[in-house]
């Protein structure tokens, strides 16, 4: 026994026992502790995908964000309502708006609360489940965060009207507005007021004709560009009829070389503009009217912001004509956008003299109707984009429209500074009418009348799916609308005769008397120069045209 013991400690066997029996227990929590941390780690990718899953689908319809992200978690069994119908407090939506803006910071481009909403947050949080090390170490908490931005975005333009034009008085407003002389038929209006023409293609098309070595559509919108160059891309656009493009091929032939415009003053594509030519586009296609484009472009050429125009006796009943338009500030043709965007129609001043000469072996009467409007530009603005299961089909735009104030007179003011739209010109009476007997002045009359129309809100002007694709015009007008403008100023005047220069009897508002039938030949020919020229200008007397060209209702994508 004495010998057991001392040999004991030189005895090697049962070590491999021994050690297994101490180190047994540490192995086994290390075990645990590693199976739980692969296990937390397996938790966590899988509740932020989750969470990415449920950020991007509450992106669809931030409206209804809380709702669609607790469904996509407890679809996947791992939150949803109580049984009381109580929100689970371990998911929490934020509905906001997010910026791509790279001049903010990451952390920062993501308002939460700010209308409207473009982007949703989605948190997440809930104990990792610990199947070994729950009695060791208590479980950590899995908290995960994502946020997805859909931003449906639309193509639209206010002020498009499309209308029957006069040859001649368009030609020679175009003419004025381009510095050239310009003659084109009715049928030659006809068929650019009847064609449409890509945005992009368009875009694509002024680039290669100014010889532009450009990467992206806002390359060749920041280039000075030749107008005769823009109306030549204009004829090549793909899609363009022979008797559109020989139109604006005739047109082109007669601008100026030297005249110079930047496309990117009539025309917005927004973020989308970085977009490089030729590349995917999806969403930034849009159809605009080739008579539309060519208006705009016309009025931006023209560096002089007025135009004089002498019609002579070109008209019907009238022994002479002159037109006087000035055009204030420019106005966007085409605006692409989330909602927000905002484009409006130019700030336009019109003055139309008209003279009528009648006369017989007795009486000579001259008259002279001096007409001066006022537009003020009108706005549109994106107010929302729907789309209710995320395809275009389903999608509604609305447009809040307001038409530009509209104020018309008769009244002599100086022309000369029609153009500095500063202030208003000071308006006086007109002298309409001069009467002479045998030679003599016998009496003149004086006027002076106005109309105005206004709208104080916006107008919602709704385009579902059907009226975007079938390129459908909505117009808003004024509660007070001037289109009856002729009778609303010539058939209720204020007149004074003056006999023998004499201020001595004025006659009632809507008693013409022996006045109404000389004036008669004047309505017809004033309304046929107002809707020519204004079309041509892009406005319309108390409305505002507006068409939706086009929808994308965008895909949802992480931010961060």
């Amino acid at each position: 026994m004495g010998l057991c013991w001392r040999s004991l400690p030189r005895d090697r066997g049962g070590n491999f026992a021994i050690i297994t029996a101490l180190v047994s227990p540490v192995l086994i929590v290390v075990a645990a502790l590693g199976v739980d941390t692969g296990s937390f780690f397996l938790e966590r990718r899988e509740a932020q995908g989750l969470t990415d899953l449920a950020a991007m689908s509450a992106a669809r319809s931030p409206q209804d964000a809380e709702r669609i992200a607790l469904a996509v978690f407890a679809d996947n069994g791992w939150a949803g309502l109580s049984s009381d119908g109580a929100v689970p407090t371990n998911v929490r939506t934020t509905r906001g708006v997010y910026t791509p803006d790279p001049s903010v910071a990451a952390g920062q481009r993501f308002v939460a609360g700010q209308e409207p909403a473009n982007a949703v947050r989605v948190e997440f949080e809930r104990k990792a489940t610990r199947f070994f090390s729950g009695s060791l170490i208590e479980a950590p908490t899995i908290r995960t965060a994502a946020i997805a931005s859909m931003e449906p975005r639309a193509t639209f333009s206010i002020g498009s009207r499309l209308a029957a034009l006069d040859g001649g008085i368009a030609n020679q407003i175009l003419s004025s507005l381009l510095g050239t002389s310009i003659n084109l038929s009715v049928m030659d209006y006809n068929a650019l007021l009847s064609t449409d023409i890509d945005l992009l293609a368009f875009t694509s098309q002024a680039g290669i004709h100014a010889d532009l070595r450009a990467g992206t559509y806002r390359d060749v919108l920041d280039a000075q560009i030749g107008v005769r160059q823009a109306v030549q891309a204009l004829a090549a656009t793909p899609g363009v009829g022979l008797a559109a493009r020989t139109a604006l091929q005739t047109v082109a032939n007669a601008v100026p070389a030297a005249k110079k415009l930047q496309l990117g003053d009539i025309i917005d594509l927004g973020t989308d503009a970085n977009a490089s030519i030729g590349g995917i586009t999806a969403g930034l296609e849009a159809e605009v009217n080739a008579m539309a484009m060519l208006r705009a472009m016309a009025a931006l050429a023209n560096d002089q912001n007025q135009v004089a125009v002498d019609l002579g006796a070109g008209i019907p009943g009238i022994a002479n004509a002159t037109i006087t338009l000035a055009i204030g500030e420019r106005p966007r043709f085409s605006a692409h956008g989330p909602v927000g965007t905002s484009m409006r129609t130019a700030q336009t001043r019109l003055r139309v003299d008209l003279q009528i000469g009648t006369s017989n072996a007795l009486l000579t009467a001259l008259i002279h109707v001096p007409v001066y409007i006022d537009v003020a530009y009108g706005t549109g603005t994106i107010s929302s984009i729907s789309c209710a299961t995320g395809m275009k089909e389903s999608a509604r735009v609305v447009i809040a429209t307001r038409p530009g104030i509209a104020a018309a007179h008769i009244a002599d003011f100086d022309a000369r500074n029609i153009d500095d739209f500063s202030h208003q010109p000071k308006l006086e009476r007109a002298r309409l009418v001069g009467l002479r007997v045998l030679g003599i002045t016998v009496a003149n009359i004086s006027a002076r009348a106005e109309a105005s129309a206004t709208n104080l809100r916006d107008t919602p002007l709704s385009f579902a799916w059907p009226d975007i694709e079938h390129g459908k015009v909505k117009t808003a007008a004024t509660r007070d609308a001037v289109s009856t403008l002729t009778s609303s100023l010539l058939y209720n005047l204020d007149l004074r005769v003056d006999p023998l220069g004499i201020p001595l009897i004025s006659i009632p508002s809507g008693s013409l008397g022996i006045v109404r039938p000389l004036l008669d030949p004047v309505a017809p020919a004033l309304d046929r120069i107002l809707n020519t020229v204004l079309a041509i200008a892009g406005v319309s007397l108390g409305e505002a045209d507006v068409r939706v060209h086009k929808v994308d209702c965008g895909r949802p994508a992480l931010v961060q």
